[in-house]
């Protein structure tokens, strides 16, 4: 995934402290069954899509500034 992405606020997902730190260095996939088990819904979102990069992070950031604006 291109630098522009990865601070985007469409790109971070809230995690317990705990699983965040292992994380950093995993793909998609091992991200994945991370964020399948969160307690946090919009992170459980991410992990139902087959694939993540630059489309799927400007359109979840599109859904979260939405929800912001509500």
């Amino acid at each position: 995934m291109c630098k522009l992405y990865t601070r985007r606020i469409g790109n971070l997902a809230l995690l317990l402290a705990k699983s965040n730190s292992n994380l950093k260095s995993l793909g998609f996939e091992g991200k994945r069954k991370v964020y399948k088990e969160t307690p946090y819904e919009r992170t459980r979102q991410i992990a139902t899509l087959p694939q993540w990069g630059p489309r799927e992070i400007t359109e979840r950031q599109k859904v979260l500034a939405e929800l912001a604006l509500n």
